[in-house]
């Protein structure tokens, strides 16, 4: 089968790169070019789409061919690995149906909706879906990231590794016009203005890109003060009722498909953003979380240990009456949720479209609650 689907390659801020071959390994010899992107510029699973003409049809790639030179770590990495095409198969067809239409525009969120139109009739060569990229993310130390990308959802394909390769003299004066890696690399550097920038450890991307075992839980429940805990609604109170979660994590992804799965268990990065919107009768609320990595690591070290695959749930607790939001998380065998601290993240409330609450420490830029 085959698919109508583009591709593009980038590389998180701060780093860009070289290319010297970048494509996809189809069926037999076929090959698709993997389209460079502007690099360096954003963070780490940003996609940059183009304008593409053409609808042509491919089946999934079943390996990908990469090598490039790391401008600031001055080094060329090369990979050639497989790709599982039946999953990328099979995570487009799960979502092969039309995207309904969600009308978001709160908070000054009157952004113009510029997805491509999905359309789940089927064809005989070709069945769209949610997804419209194959796209590639290459990380220092030579990490390597491969998402089927949407505008409504982003999910991770693989995360790979790339080895270094070392080139002669020759070939590097061949790739550089005539200059040799370190020469062109220092200039390219100071051009950039990245002078200052810090290789970070290997380990910060294995980090960034580790999956876990959980699902989001709301709970309906408000705080009492005196008793400093929270109590169930009474029976002639009216309860708040969720609208949706949109969530986006570390390791590139996310999710604003508002299905529901993400209130199941799924195996998912740590968060980095959350959205979440509810309502009490008709006063409309919207929560906005963003969390700090460094932190967020420790707390989820503390609740898997060494099990990423065990099932938790991130408990989600909000009474904007008292103004009191709370996150947690809780595995079975627990004796009490582990509580995230209010330090691990930054969170900005609203009510009817105007600012009713933000965390002692929100320090991030006007408008950056919107992703």
């Amino acid at each position: 089968m085959k698919y109508q689907y583009h591709t593009s390659l980038t590389s998180p801020k701060d780093f860009p790169f070289l290319l010297r071959k970048a494509q996809f390994i189809l069926e037999g010899e076929e090959r698709k070019r993997i389209r460079e992107g502007v690099s360096h510029k954003g963070l780490w699973g940003d996609v940059q789409t183009f304008v593409v003409l053409n609808d042509d049809t491919f089946p999934f790639p079943s390996g990908l061919e990469i090598e490039w030179i790391s401008v600031v770590e001055q080094k060329c990495f090369c990979i050639n690995m497989p790709l599982d095409a039946k999953y990328m198969e099979k995570m487009w067809l799960q979502y092969a149906q039309e995207e309904e239409d969600v009308d978001d525009d709160e908070e000054g969120e009157n952004e113009e909706d510029d997805a491509v139109t999905e359309d789940d009739e089927e064809e005989e060569e070709n069945i769209k879906s949610i997804f419209n990229y194959v796209a590639v993310g290459i990380a220092p130390h030579g990490g390597v990231a491969v998402w089927l990308h949407g505008w409504k959802k982003q999910s991770i394909i693989a995360w790979l590794h790339a080895e270094e390769k070392e080139l002669t003299l020759d070939e590097q004066r061949a790739l550089l016009w005539g200059l040799d890696i370190k020469t062109y690399c220092d200039a390219a550097v100071k051009q950039l203005g990245l002078e200052s920038v810090v290789i970070p450890e290997p380990k910060l991307f294995e980090n960034l890109m580790q999956q876990y075992s959980y699902k989001w839980h709301l709970v309906l429940k408000k705080w009492d003060e005196n008793e400093y805990s929270w109590k169930d609604y009474q029976q002639e109170e009216i309860l708040p009722e969720l609208d949706f979660i949109d969530v986006k994590c570390f390791d590139g992804t996310y999710d604003k498909f508002r299905d529901g799965s993400l209130m199941e268990y799924h195996t998912a990065g740590k968060p980095s953003r959350m959205t979440v919107k509810w309502h009490v009768a008709k006063r409309r609320y919207s929560a906005y979380f963003s969390f700090d990595h460094d932190q967020l690591k420790v707390v989820f070290s503390r609740c898997y240990g060494a099990h990423p695959d065990t099932k938790v749930d991130i408990l989600v607790h909000m009474d904007p009456e008292t103004n009191h939001y709370e996150l947690a998380l809780y595995r079975y065998g627990m004796k009490e949720p582990l509580k995230i601290d209010e330090s691990v993240y930054q969170l900005m409330v609203f009510r009817n479209k105007f600012e009713c609450f933000r965390s002692e420490n929100y320090n991030l830029p006007p408008g950056s609650w919107r992703w």
